[in-house]
């Protein structure tokens, strides 16, 4: 089954069936939902006030926009360009590391590490 985020709609129907003191599995089985992702969206953008589809749709905008966790790291980083130095390729770089169990990113960032550096003058690779 693929994810699709919540609606604004749907935020607005959930307000409405919660008010009419439906439950959160009635709730899912009448937007085809599963309960807990009926059970997420409410915990996570209930307010002082309760649910409010408003003020949960402006919730859900401002997570969305946030970045996720920062993997390419100075020490990540450093072990790329150490490797990089060494003749490595950046296929057998993530590849050694996801081995090995350490903090890794996909080949196709330190490609695009090696471009930035590249265009700056640099020789990593």
């Amino acid at each position: 089954m693929s994810y699709t985020r919540v609606t604004d709609i749907e935020r607005s129907q959930i307000y409405v069936l919660r008010q009419a003191g439906n439950g959160v599995r009635e709730i899912a089985r009448l937007l085809r939902r599963t309960a807990s992702t009926i059970s997420r969206e409410v915990f996570r953008n209930t307010g002082g006030k309760g649910y409010r589809p408003k003020q949960a749709q402006e919730l859900a905008e401002e997570r969305a926009m946030r970045p996720g966790p920062r993997r390419f790291t100075e020490v990540v980083r450093l072990d790329a360009e150490e490797k990089l130095r060494k003749g490595w390729t950046p296929e057998a770089i993530c590849g050694r590391a996801e081995l090995e169990g350490r903090p890794h990113v996909c080949k196709e960032t330190i490609y695009k590490h090696v471009y930035e550096d590249a265009k700056a003058g640099g020789d990593l690779w």
